[in-house]
């Protein structure tokens, strides 16, 4: 049987969350372009040690440009070559198949905190994978917006 929207998918653990971007990190491989994504929500919580509890996905803001260059660019949806590796992803580890998503990427159109992108925190899961993560007082501040967020 095959799932669908009304099966049930268990959310993603707090270690499935690095198990995950580790099994992503290695299906995007060793050569081509890094993917630099800023995290928030749960995932970022978690990874950040605030929280223990399972969140059901992994939600990216964005890209950022590079390692050293300013900027947040919106994907919605995931460039092709990461959304692939992170659908095979869920295949491999029996995640939601959207487990990796740009949800929160509209939260980009209203602007960020200042000073946002110097309190992010760098983590690199390989050499084309690197995590970016907001601070706690930006986490907080964009659950606020998204609260606000029409519809």
């Amino acid at each position: 049987m095959s799932r669908n929207e009304t099966e049930a998918v268990p959310p993603v653990a707090p270690p499935d969350i690095e198990r995950a971007l580790q099994t992503l990190a290695i299906l995007l491989g060793e050569v081509g372009p890094v993917f630099e994504l800023v995290i928030v929500g749960g995932a970022a919580l978690t990874i950040l040690g605030f929280i223990s509890r399972p969140t059901k996905d992994v939600d990216v803001l964005g890209l950022r440009s590079g390692h050293d260059i300013p900027g947040i660019v919106k994907h919605d949806p995931l460039p092709p070559e990461l959304a692939a590796a992170a659908g095979q992803t869920a295949l491999d580890l029996g995640l939601n198949p959207n487990w990796l998503n740009a949800g929160p990427a509209c939260l980009l159109d209203w602007g960020l905190p200042q000073g946002f992108e110097s309190r992010l925190v760098r983590r690199s899961h390989g050499p084309r994978l690197a995590v970016h993560l907001p601070s706690r007082v930006d986490l907080i501040a964009l659950k606020e917006a998204q609260c606000d967020a029409p519809g």
